[in-house]
């Protein structure tokens, strides 16, 4: 393997982790959620310390849902509406997210903690 390939394939990691289907009733059937990436997780902490922790989960639903191809579902323009969920459909979909990937609140809070906006 050339170090072209050796690199594709290491750089090509995240195409390897597609979206998930998943149900949640309260949004009419299903979706489909890809994996955070890091570079997601660290906004996150920035968003939850300069906006809080329910801003930073509306970042990661925004980011994670998908079409079945991965094609992003919303958008930032969409964060007001996400935010303005009830909040057990919020919490719903947020925990089936944060499911997806690999995440529980002590990430979130690490990832706050670890931010470089944090003081």
């Amino acid at each position: 393997m050339t170090m072209s390939e050796t690199r594709s394939r290491i750089l090509g990691l995240a195409a390897r982790f597609g979206s998930q289907r998943v149900e949640i009733e309260a949004l009419g059937g299903p979706i489909w959620i890809r994996p955070a990436s890091i570079k997601c997780v660290a906004n996150m902490g920035d968003i939850a310390n300069q906006a809080g922790q329910i801003a930073a989960g509306a970042r990661l639903i925004i980011d994670c849902l998908t079409e079945e191809d991965g094609t992003p579902v919303l958008s930032d323009a969409d964060e007001q509406a996400v935010m303005g969920w009830p909040v057990q459909v919020f919490n719903d979909v947020l925990a089936k997210v944060q499911d997806v990937c690999g995440m529980t609140g002590t990430e979130v809070e690490d990832a706050r903690k670890n931010s470089p906006a944090t003081p």
